[in-house]
C-alpha cells in the first residue's frame, strides 16, 4: 500500500484474513425506515411542525392526504401505429399500457406508468433546519463552517466570505432584486408523465454474466475475490485482460448521430432526445437546488470515522457541460462535451470497457474477439431502451446485462477502480500492488469503496437505473490489473442513499426534466439566432441557490478535437491563446424557488408521499460572458482537481444552520 495511505490511518490488521462476506447481513444496508425513527414520530413531528407555523393554516391544500397517484393494469395492444398509441397513452392515463410498436426495423414493447399530475407534484418531506422568510437575503451568518466536514473549496469559500461581508451582501440584493417574487413565473406541473419503451422481444441478445457471478446476483453482497480460487475461471476472473484492443470496438453513438432515436423523436414529434450518461450529469446540477444542496445518506458507513466528509465528491459537484446539437429545425441532441484536452483518466475508462466485456465472455471467445482480433468473430449488438418524458424529451439507455430467468431483469456492470488510484490517479502506477483485504475499515476495505460510491458515483448511476428501468448495479473493485471482488448493489438501496425516498427520484426525474427542457426552450428564444452547437455550461451555485449558465454559441459544424500531450497545452487560457475563441459566449442565471405545502425553503430537504410542491423559475440574461470568467469556469468543469484562484465555480457547499 502507497506511504500516503499509511499515514493517514490505514488499518493496521492488514494481514488479516479475509472473511466470507457474501452470507454476512451487509451492516451498511439501509433499513426500511430510512430518515425518520417510526411512522409514530414522524407523524408527531409533522404535526408539530404544524403547531409550530411550518404549515400555514391559509392553506389547507397542502396537508391533504391524497391517494398515490400511479396505478397498473396489464391491457396489451396489438397495433402498430406508433403514433396511434402515443395518442392513447395521453389520453388514457389511468392504467400502465403495454403494447408493441415498430420502427422501421426495430419493434418495442411500451409501458405507459402513469404519473401524471393534475395541478401540482405530492409528496412529503422531513424538514432539516429552519424556515426562511422569502427574499431574505444571503448572510455570511448563515453558514457555519465546520472543518473536518469541509473539503479545501468550501474552506476558501467560507474564508472569502468572512473577508468581504459588505460586498457579498451589496451582490446578492442587487441579484435579488431582479429576482423579485413579482418577476417570477409558475413552472407548469400539470402535464408531467413517462412512457416506457422496452424491446423485450429482443432482449435474449443482451449479455449475461459468466460463471460462478450470477449467483451474487441471486444473493446480494460482498464476494471478495478469493471466494473463486477453487473456480476454473479463477485466473480469468481475477485478471483484468489488458492485452485486449477495447479502442477498435468502441461503438458508442452520441444522441446527435444516432439515427435511431432521432426516428423514435421525429415521430413521437418530441424535441429532445439524449442519452442516459450525458442527461444525468444535467438533472444532478438541478437536483442539487430541488434538494436544498441536501447530502447523501451514510447510515451504517464510516461510523467509526466520524471526520469524513459526509457530503458528495467535489468531482460531482464541480460544473457540467453538454453540447446541444441542432438535429433539424425543431429537433435536437443533447450530447456529451469530450473537453478540449486528452482524457487523463484513459486507463480507468479503458478498464471499465474491459471488466464489461470480460465478466459477460467466457475466456476463448474474449480472447479471440478482442486480443487475436478474429474476423469471424461475430460483432456484439448493443441492447437500448428508451423512455419518453412529458411529451418533450426522449431517452436513451444502453443495458450492459441480464440475469438468466424466464422473466429477465437488466441490470448494469460497472468497474470501480480502488481508491488510491482515483485520488491520485496521475500517480496511479504506484498503487497497482493495492489490495481490498478487509469489510471495514479507513483504506483497503470495501466499506472504503461504497463510502466513495455514496459520495462520488450513486447520484449518476441512480438517474441512469432509473431511466433503463434497470434491476441494479454489478460491480466490480479492481486496482487496473486485478479484480479484488464483487458487488450487487440494488437500485432501491442507491435510491435510498441519495434521494431519501422512492416519491423523491421519480420527482427528480420527471421535475427535473421539465426544468431542463424549460432551461433549454428559454435560452433559445432568448439567442433567436441560428446555430449549429450551442455548448451550454451549467454549474448550480450553492451560496446564491441559482443556475449559472455559459452559453457558447457555434455556427458551423464542428467536430471537437481533444488537445494532445504533445502540444504542451495544460491550461484553458493556453488552449484559447494558441487557439482564440472566435464564438460568442453568453451567461445567464437561472433561478429555482421550491415551494413545499406553500412554504419556500433553501435547507436540505427530503421529499415523501402526499408532500405538495410547486416551483418557480426565472432566466435572466447578463448579456456577454467575461472572458476570463469564462476561462475560471472551464477550468473547473474540465479540470476541477487542480484548485483555481477563483471559487465561483469551485463545486464549494457550506453546512448551514
Amino acid at each position: 500500500m502507497g506511504n500516503c495511505l499509511q499515514k493517514n490511518g490505514g488499518n493496521n490488521n492488514q494481514n488479516q484474513q479475509v472473511p466470507v462476506l457474501h452470507n454476512q447481513n451487509k451492516k451498511y444496508l439501509l433499513n426500511d425506515n430510512i430518515n425518520f425513527k417510526n411512522k409514530q414520530d414522524t407523524e408527531q413531528n409533522k404535526n408539530q411542525s404544524i403547531k409550530d407555523g411550518q404549515v400555514k393554516e391559509k392553506s389547507p391544500s397542502a396537508i391533504k392526504i391524497l391517494d398515490p397517484l400511479i396505478k397498473i393494469s396489464q391491457k396489451k395492444y396489438q397495433d402498430n401505429d406508433l403514433v396511434k398509441h402515443h395518442q392513447e397513452c395521453i389520453n388514457n392515463l389511468s392504467e400502465e399500457d403495454k403494447f408493441t410498436l415498430e420502427i422501421g426495423e426495430v419493434q418495442f414493447i411500451l409501458i405507459l406508468i402513469k404519473q401524471m399530475i393534475k395541478s401540482r407534484f405530492f409528496f412529503s418531506y422531513q424538514a432539516k433546519g429552519v424556515f426562511k422568510r422569502k427574499n431574505q437575503n444571503f448572510r455570511r451568518e448563515d453558514f457555519v463552517v465546520r472543518v473536518s466536514d469541509e473539503d479545501v473549496h468550501s474552506k476558501r469559500l467560507a474564508s472569502a466570505l468572512n473577508i468581504d461581508e459588505n460586498q457579498n451582501d451589496q451582490i446578492q440584493a442587487q441579484s435579488n432584486f431582479f429576482f423579485r417574487q413579482s418577476n417570477l413565473q409558475n413552472l407548469d406541473l400539470s402535464n408531467l408523465y413517462r412512457i416506457d419503451f422496452d424491446n423485450n422481444d429482443k432482449i435474449s441478445i443482451v449479455p449475461t454474466l459468466i460463471e460462478p457471478l450470477e449467483n451474487i446476483v441471486k444473493n446480494p453482497g460482498i464476494y471478495p475475490i478469493s471466494e473463486f480460487k477453487n473456480h476454473h475461471n479463477y485466473n480469468y476472473l481475477k485478471y483484468l485482460q489488458r492485452d485486449a484492443q477495447m479502442n477498435k470496438f468502441d461503438t458508442y453513438l452520441p444522441p446527435s448521430k444516432d439515427v435511431t432515436l432521432q426516428q423514435f423523436a421525429k415521430t413521437l414529434n418530441l424535441k429532445y432526445c439524449v442519452s442516459t450518461s450525458t442527461f444525468s450529469n444535467v438533472l444532478s446540477q438541478i437536483f442539487y437546488l430541488l434538494s436544498g444542496f441536501n447530502g447523501p445518506d451514510f447510515s451504517g458507513v464510516f461510523e467509526d470515522f466520524p471526520d469524513e466528509p459526509r457530503k458528495f465528491m467535489i468531482s460531482q459537484r464541480k460544473p457540467t457541460s453538454a453540447l446541444l446539437q441542432r438535429v433539424d429545425q425543431n429537433m435536437y441532441a443533447l450530447d456529451g462535451d469530450p473537453g478540449i484536452f486528452e482524457e487523463e483518466i484513459m486507463e480507468l475508462l479503458m478498464s471499465g470497457k474491459i471488466v464489461e466485456r470480460q465478466l459477460t465472455q467466457e475466456k476463448e471467445e474474449f480472447e479471440n474477439r478482442y486480443i487475436k482480433l478474429d474476423p469471424q468473430m461475430p460483432n456484439i449488438e448493443d441492447f437500448h431502451r428508451f423512455m419518453e418524458l412529458n411529451n418533450e424529451m426522449c431517452l436513451r439507455s444502453q443495458i450492459d446485462c441480464r440475469n438468466r430467468s424466464e422473466d429477465p431483469f437488466v441490470f448494469e456492470i460497472k468497474a470501480r477502480g480502488a481508491c488510491p488510484i482515483r485520488y491520485d490517479y496521475p500517480n496511479y502506477r504506484d498503487y497497482l500492488d493495492y489490495e481490498i483485504n478487509q469489510y471495514r475499515g479507513l483504506f483497503q476495505s470495501f466499506e472504503r469503496e461504497y463510502y466513495d460510491l455514496i459520495r462520488g458515483a450513486f447520484l449518476k448511476w441512480a438517474i441512469q437505473l432509473k431511466i433503463g428501468r434497470m434491476d441494479g448495479a454489478f460491480v466490480a473493485y479492481h486496482n487496473l490489473l486485478e479484480i479484488q471482488g464483487f458487488e450487487y448493489i440494488k437500485s432501491s438501496e442507491i435510491y435510498k442513499r441519495v434521494f431519501g425516498t422512492e416519491e423523491f427520484s421519480d420527482l427528480s426525474l420527471l421535475v427535473g426534466s421539465r426544468i431542463a427542457t424549460k432551461m433549454f426552450d428559454e435560452i433559445i428564444a432568448d439567442i433567436n439566432e441560428d446555430f449549429e452547437t450551442l455548448k451550454i455550461g451549467i454549474y448550480s451555485q450553492n451560496f446564491t441557490k441559482k443556475l449559472i449558465l455559459f452559453v457558447e454559441i457555434i455556427k458551423d459544424k464542428t467536430e471537437f478535437q481533444k488537445v494532445f500531450k504533445q502540444e504542451n497545452l495544460k491550461d484553458e487560457y493556453d488552449y484559447y491563446t494558441k487557439h482564440p475563441l472566435k464564438n460568442k459566449v453568453l451567461k445567464y442565471e437561472f433561478l429555482l424557488k421550491p415551494e413545499i405545502n406553500g412554504v419556500e425553503y433553501s435547507y436540505p430537504t427530503i421529499f415523501r408521499k402526499n408532500d405538495l410542491i410547486s416551483i418557480k423559475y426565472k432566466l435572466r440574461s447578463l448579456g456577454q460572458a467575461d472572458f476570463g470568467d469564462y476561462m475560471n469556469f472551464l477550468h473547473d468543469c474540465y479540470k476541477h482537481e487542480e484548485i483555481n484562484i477563483e471559487i465561483n465555480y469551485s463545486g464549494a457547499w457550506q453546512k448551514q444552520m
